[in-house]
């Protein structure tokens, strides 16, 4: 029968363990990156508001440092640095003045309670650190020579041919971090892979893509050498320093999360992210760490993310400059992301389509995350979906589990009568709050906070994507470029959703090596036929 929810194990970006030795659903972290040889490795608008308003169009200089304002009453006093304490980042923003956000857009939307972003010193502190694979033999396995195996593996078997070799062997440990969600201090958890050199090497932030909604379904859990771990020890062995950011509600370390992973939700998977970055050389002085004797150290940061992870790293840069705007970001690759949720949505309540399992996801955790209401689900879900869901998502990652149980295979069978009428309303769902501003909140062309980044981005597309289609992301393209967007454009032919992803990572590394080393961008903004990309195993 079909599934109500079928992408959602399809295209893990880091799917749960096979009898395969090494399947590429383990390699692949919600389609993450890649990285770069030794030899390459570089030397060191007009949106509307959620109540329909236009908001006035916000220039870079309109939004100059001068005119943002910091939350001098959000800082407790136990909050900030005690002498001795480690400032863990280059640049930690003035604790006197805190992080920065534009007085015409507050950080609660959709009905939320007014909160602000916490001013902490401790944002991005290490606060644990697990070596993943400390024995020999699984440091063995991190090797240089291993990882060149399993790149041979992955050709022989016809899933990606990658063109870079790796270069060093890895270390690769699982930490917990400082963040914050809803302006209170919290944790979160992540994956951390090394370059075994003295070298200065650029930070690659992978952003992965559905694993589910809950802490069993985090990447960084377990501790078998699969999934995200190895994906990351790969991209460390060519030349970067390799971090996963679990998001938060996915937790593989400290107390449970109490509620769902805000899955699509763009603040809170972009602040965790951030805040990943921070720890950076913070961790890499830990005793856990140093112990190596390795003197590897952080450059500057470039992001990839598939699929979830490209819309995570599409709204991480959106907010980067209010939140962390000591980072330097030298570029995004937004690889199959779903920028549009708004067009998406209105397709997936309207007809069965893959992406009609994944609304229902979005629904389902960000109502936890904007309003914390459970019965407010029955505006959306059926029962007993509005009541069934949300308990087994926390402990499950089959989604679909219950619903294919219970032989739901349509629309109809899952959503509310009142919600599908609303999604054929002109403009879609018009007044159906706060659902619908769910939606626009985490669409990049609609959301509230205005752009005032200047981060370059890579968009990858699949031609035969039946999930992130291209037809809809191509229309979000040129609105986004009409925003002031400065975008390069890739579509892999015959690639299906992941394929896409997995197919131009070499394409997305000589990208990201050019974006490194500040190459001026040509050909932006620019849609171009599809073509055989670099790492196509075909």
């Amino acid at each position: 029968m079909k599934h109500l929810i079928p992408f959602l194990f399809v295209v893990l970006l880091l799917a749960c363990t096979k009898d395969d030795p090494l399947p590429i659903d383990d390699l692949i972290p919600g389609d993450a990156d890649a990285a770069q040889n030794e030899n390459s490795l570089p030397d060191t608008t007009d949106t509307e508001s959620p109540d329909g308003s236009d908001l006035t169009e916000l220039s870079d200089d309109a939004l100059s440092t001068d005119e943002l304002v910091a939350d001098d009453d959000a800082v407790a006093g136990d909050e900030l640095l005690s002498d001795g304490d480690e400032l863990l980042t280059d640049e930690t923003p003035d604790i006197d003045n805190g992080p920065l956000y534009d007085p015409r857009v507050e950080p609660a939307l959709c009905g939320m309670a007014p909160y602000h972003w916490v001013q902490s010193a401790d944002l991005g502190k290490v606060l644990e650190v697990d070596q993943m694979f400390g024995s020999l033999g699984d440091i063995a396995q991190t090797s240089k020579l291993a990882l060149q195996l399993i790149k041979a593996q992955l050709k022989n078997d016809g899933e990606v041919n990658l063109q870079r070799e790796p270069a060093y062997d890895t270390l690769v440990f699982r930490i917990r971090y400082q963040t914050q969600d809803k302006g209170q201090l919290t944790d979160a958890t992540g994956i951390v892979a090394i370059p075994m050199t003295g070298k200065t090497v650029p930070v690659l932030m992978v952003q992965h893509g559905t694993m589910g909604l809950g802490d069993p379904c985090s990447p960084s859990a377990g501790g078998e050498l699969n999934g995200t771990a190895m994906v990351a020890a790969l991209f460390a062995s060519f030349g970067y320093i390799a971090i996963a950011p679990d998001y938060l509600g996915l937790k593989s370390m400290g107390t449970a999360s109490t509620e769902l992973h805000s899955y699509l939700v763009g603040e809170p998977t972009a602040i965790a992210s951030l805040d990943m970055i921070r720890a950076v050389p913070g961790f890499l002085n830990r005793p856990e760490v140093s112990i190596f004797g390795i003197d590897v150290q952080p450059g500057n940061v470039i992001i990839s993310g598939g699929s979830q992870g490209g819309h995570a790293a599409a709204f991480t840069t959106r907010f980067a400059p209010y939140y962390a705007p000591e980072l330097n970001i030298k570029g995004a690759v937004w690889g199959i992301p779903p920028t549009d949720m708004y067009r998406h949505a209105k397709r997936a309540l309207n007809e069965y389509v893959p992406a009609s399992g994944n609304t229902a996801l979005v629904f389902l955790s960000a109502n936890d995350w904007y309003r914390d209401e459970p019965m407010m689900l029955s505006d959306v879900f059926n029962a007993p979906w509005d009541s069934d869901l949300r308990p087994h998502a926390m402990t499950s990652c089959d989604l679909d589990g219950p619903l294919d149980a219970a032989g739901v295979d349509t629309i109809e069978e899952l959503f509310t009568p009142e919600l599908l009428a609303a999604a054929q309303l002109d403009p879609f769902c018009d007044g159906y709050e706060p659902w619908l501003c769910y939606i626009k909140e985490n669409t990049l062309s609609r959301s509230s906070v205005p752009r005032i980044d200047t981060i370059p981005a890579f968009m990858i597309l699949s031609e035969n994507d039946t999930l992130v289609v291209p037809f809809i992301e191509r229309e979000a393209f040129g609105e986004l470029c009409d925003m002031g967007y400065q975008i390069q454009y890739r579509e892999c032919t015959g690639a299906s959703h992941s394929d896409g992803f997995l197919w131009s990572l070499d394409d997305q590394l000589d990208w990201l090596d050019e974006r490194y080393i500040d190459t001026p961008m040509t050909d932006v903004c620019t849609i171009h036929p599809a073509v055989k990309c670099k790492s196509d195993p075909n």
